[in-house]
C-alpha cells in the first residue's frame, strides 16, 4: 500500500492563504492516485499526479505533489516495522 507524506497544507485563494484539513508530516494511506486528462486546450495545465487521501475532517480528497510526495525507502521501511510493533 502506498503512504504518502503531508509537505504542506498551505494555498493561496485569492489574495488570502487558507489551509487544508491536513497535519504537516503526517503520513497518509493513499486510496488512488489520479492524472488529469491530457487535452489540447489545455496543454500547459499540470496533470498530476494527485493523491486521493482521508483528510482530518474525515473526507476523502485530492491532493497534489506540492502538498504530498511519497514516502522514500528508509521512511516505508520506518512505517513497515512501525505497522509491525517492532
Amino acid at each position: 500500500m502506498l503512504k504518502v507524506k503531508c509537505i504542506s497544507n498551505q494555498y493561496r485563494l485569492g489574495g488570502s492563504v487558507s489551509t487544508y484539513p491536513l497535519i504537516v508530516d503526517k503520513v497518509y494511506h493513499v486510496i488512488s492516485i489520479g492524472h488529469i486528462p491530457f487535452n489540447s486546450r489545455r496543454y500547459d495545465d499540470y496533470s498530476g499526479p494527485f493523491y486521493k487521501v482521508v483528510n482530518e475532517n474525515g473526507l476523502e480528497a485530492n491532493y497534489g505533489d506540492d502538498i504530498m510526495r511519497p514516502l522514500n525507502k528508509s521512511e516505508m521501511r520506518d512505517e513497515v516495522l512501525k505497522d509491525l510493533g517492532i
